[in-house]
């Protein structure tokens, strides 16, 4: 319910908190989605993507376990990300930047950015956008049971002038 100039912003979050090899994430590899929605009278803009989290030092081999994570995100969705947790921040990596004993850091950017890039069309994935005939949080939840995410976050910008 924020209000930016002419623009509303409302953010809802979502989680599961189950894990194992029977949780959501492991069936999709992807433990975050975010779903951006940027309304206007002329145009909506409504795209997912998702993320598989990991704390920074686990990015450096690119470990046994993120590989197959990031396979089954790509899997998906060409707009899957990696996100490493370090003492400067969270590093934003497309999935594609990351492959065995090699992360290509010239393609690195912050949530942020990612988000922003989402809102612009330069980044996320309309196929597995939110439905918004749903109010938000029960089109999350959907969007988050079909992608088998664990976490959810929906930004939507309205403008309202």
């Amino acid at each position: 319910g924020l209000k930016i100039g002419d623009t509303e912003v409302s953010i809802h979050v979502q989680d599961f908190t189950d894990k194992g090899s029977g949780s959501q994430e492991f069936k999709t590899g992807a433990d975050l989605y975010i779903s951006v929605v940027a309304e206007s009278p002329d145009e909506t803009i409504n795209k997912g993507m998702i993320v598989q989290s990991k704390w920074e030092v686990d990015l450096r081999g690119s470990g046994k376990e993120l590989m197959p994570q990031v396979g089954k995100m790509r899997a998906r969705t060409p707009s899957s990300y990696v996100w490493g947790y370090g003492p400067a921040g969270i590093a934003v990596l497309p999935s594609t930047a990351v492959a065995p004993q090699r992360i290509d850091r010239s393609k690195e950017m912050t949530v942020g950015e990612l988000i922003a890039a989402g809102l612009k069309c330069t980044e996320g994935d309309p196929q597995i956008a939110r439905d918004l005939s749903l109010p938000p949080l029960q089109g999350l939840t959907k969007r988050m049971e079909e992608l088998a995410a664990d976490i959810g976050v929906a930004v939507n910008l309205k403008e309202i002038g």
